[in-house]
């Protein structure tokens, strides 16, 4: 697979998260945010793998139980954060960036 079909393959799912949090009902959670935040900003960086890797993890709240006792997890982002807009201009954003090659770490 080329860069290109890679960072194509993660704005595909992205823009499919995207559809799933506009239709959920409530608020988007604090897991939610920051795994799309995550995701967009790996794939910035032309780490695509590592970014469809998080995209897949954004509506995955229900598959498994956050491991502490408070519900951290479930939290709405309310008036901290994000919601379905903002997320909508980063994954604009990540469409407008050239196709980007992964650091090289030495």
């Amino acid at each position: 697979m080329t860069k290109e079909e890679m960072k194509y393959c993660v704005q595909l799912e992205l823009g499919g998260v995207l559809e799933a949090l506009t239709a959920q009902e409530g608020p988007i959670t604090n897991w939610q945010d920051d795994c799309f935040r995550y995701a967009v900003g790996n794939a910035g960086r032309g780490l695509y793998w590592l970014a469809y890797n998080e995209a897949t993890k954004v509506m995955a709240t229900d598959v498994a139980e956050y491991p502490w006792h408070d519900d951290r997890s479930r939290l709405a982002v309310g008036d901290s954060g994000g919601n379905v807009d903002e997320l909508a201009r980063l994954l604009l954003w990540l469409q407008s960036q050239p196709v980007q090659d992964p650091p090289v770490f030495r």
